[in-house]
């Protein structure tokens, strides 16, 4: 994706303009804009949680070596973003591919450390190894605990799917209440897509406007103060693998997402880019200052 600075300065305006509506939303809106240091420090608090083996807040280099241990027939499809004022790409998100799995890593993007900041994939089964739907949930519980919303064993059939949230609050604490709206496609839980449970990649239209506007999709909703697991059982994938006992699960996709993370590296990361406007209109102002038409 590639932005000219005349798209930068009138996306930038116009969403400054909405800001004030956007923020009266907001129940405990959290700040919208961070530093790499704070990103650093987060990051290095967000590993509480993990995706086989693989943690948020793990550098890039990192990550990536633990997929390919994980899974070395995985091939890799990258997601950037480019700003002719930063003079380079802007890496968000990186996308693994193969038959029977699919991972979909979101990134923190300069000035932060470059690490996982959302991690999803999707594991799909064939009639031989599909596992039951009690058998899979249980595990669940044992790994991330007690969910704070479960739609039910029932969800599980053709129309539907079983989906399973896990809420942490900032400290740490498993949630049991939490605003409804953060179980919507319009919070951090989700992020994209329908109700987050594909791992659906941002497109960069969506990476793009965050950037510039320092906003998350809940437009600074106390669900962006949240870190979540959010798993989704299906009870098939694709059609050639439908299922014949009810019970069985197809597909299974679990997410992990730190909303305080991404929240400050996206904030500064917003920072960067406006800094960056200024300072290229600062010298284009500087340069017009010499020229003399002759009147």
């Amino acid at each position: 994706m590639r932005h000219d600075s005349l798209m930068v300065r009138v996306a930038l305006a116009t969403l400054m303009f909405l800001m004030p509506a956007a923020s009266a939303l907001a129940q405990e809106p959290p700040p919208n804009t961070g530093t790499a240091e704070e990103t650093a420090k987060l990051a290095a608090a967000a590993g509480k949680y993990d995706i086989a083996g693989m943690k948020l807040g793990t550098p890039l280099k990192e990550a990536m070596q633990a997929l390919k241990a994980h899974n070395p027939k995985l091939q890799m499809q990258k997601q950037a973003l480019k700003y002719d004022v930063l003079g380079g790409e802007l890496l968000y998100g990186l996308i693994f591919t193969s038959p029977e799995e699919r991972f979909v890593y979101r990134l923190t993007m300069p000035p932060n450390p470059i690490v996982v900041t959302k991690l999803s994939r999707m594991l799909v089964f064939t009639k031989e190894t599909a596992p039951t739907q009690q058998m899979l949930v249980e595990d669940l519980i044992k790994k991330y605990g007690t969910p704070s919303s479960d739609t039910g064993a029932s969800q599980l059939n053709d129309a539907n799917q079983r989906v399973l949230v896990w809420f942490d609050d900032a400290k740490g604490n498993r949630m049991k209440e939490f605003d409804p709206v953060c179980l919507t496609n319009a919070s951090f839980s989700s992020g994209n897509g329908s109700q987050g449970v594909d791992p659906v990649p941002m497109q960069a239209m969506e990476a793009g406007m965050r950037v510039e506007s320092r906003f998350a999709v809940g437009a600074g909703h106390v669900c962006q103060t949240y870190r979540m697991v959010q798993a989704g059982l299906r009870r098939c994938c694709q059609s050639q693998n439908i299922l014949a006992a009810p019970d069985l699960v197809g597909a299974i996709t679990v997410t992990i997402g730190d909303g305080p993370l991404d929240e400050k590296s996206v904030g500064a990361t917003h920072e960067l880019l406006v800094n960056a406007v200024k300072a290229r209109d600062a010298k284009e102002k500087e340069g017009a200052q010499k020229n003399r038409p002759k009147l």
